[in-house]
C-alpha cells in the first residue's frame, strides 16, 4: 500500500473539510458478507487527504459532509456528497501526489414538497452502486454532481417518486431537482 496526498481541486471552490471514502465497487459484488472491507474512510481538511492506495488504476469515492467555499463570493456552502472516480497513475504514486479535479462538478440540490426520508441516487449507464442520502428537515440534499445522467428516488414512508435528470458540461453552477408530492 502507498500513501497519497490526494487533493481536490477546483477554479470554483475550495473544499474546507469532508470526509474522503474510498471503495473497491469489484470486491463489494464478489462477496457482500465482506463488503465493510472493501471502503477506507479518511478526514479531508483544505480540500487535501493522504489516503492509501494498492497500485495504480482506478479509484473510486465519494465525499461526504463537504463545507465548500465559493470562489466567486466567499460564501460557505454544505454538500452532503459528491461521488468521484479516477485514473491514478504510476507517476502519481512516485510522487506520492495526486489531484482530483472537480471544475466539471456542479451543485445539484434536490427537493421534495413532501419530505423525504432519504434520496437514492444513481448514474443511469451504471445503476450499481446506489447511494442513499438522507434529506434535511426541509426535504432537501445538495450534491456535487459530474456531468452525466442520473436517476433519483425520493421515499416517503411507502410513496416514491422517481425523476432522471443529466448535467451538462456548459451548465450553470446551481441545480435544483424538485419532486412533487406523490408523483410517479
Amino acid at each position: 500500500m502507498a500513501k497519497v496526498l490526494v487533493r481536490f481541486v477546483s477554479p470554483n471552490f475550495q473544499i474546507e473539510e469532508a470526509t474522503a471514502s474510498l471503495f473497491n465497487a469489484d470486491a463489494i459484488y464478489q462477496d457482500f458478507a465482506k463488503a465493510a472491507e472493501a471502503f477506507s474512510v479518511f478526514p479531508l481538511q483544505s480540500d487535501m487527504a493522504e489516503i492509501e492506495v494498492r497500485g495504480p488504476g482506478q479509484i473510486e469515492g465519494m465525499l461526504t459532509n463537504i463545507a465548500l467555499r465559493r470562489t466567486a463570493d466567499g460564501t460557505l456552502n454544505r454538500i452532503n456528497f459528491c461521488r468521484f472516480n479516477e485514473e491514478i497513475t504510476d507517476s502519481a504514486l512516485r510522487s506520492r501526489v495526486f489531484e482530483v479535479d472537480l471544475s466539471s462538478y456542479k451543485e445539484v440540490v434536490l427537493r421534495a414538497a413532501s419530505n423525504p426520508t432519504v434520496f437514492n441516487i444513481s448514474i443511469r449507464e451504471n445503476p450499481i452502486p446506489t447511494f442513499d442520502l438522507t434529506a434535511n428537515d426541509s426535504g432537501e440534499c445538495t450534491l456535487l454532481a459530474k456531468p452525466w445522467q442520473y436517476r433519483v428516488v425520493a421515499s416517503v414512508k411507502s410513496h416514491r417518486a422517481m425523476k432522471q435528470f443529466e448535467i451538462a458540461n456548459d451548465e450553470a453552477e446551481l441545480r435544483i431537482i424538485e419532486f412533487e408530492a406523490h408523483q410517479k
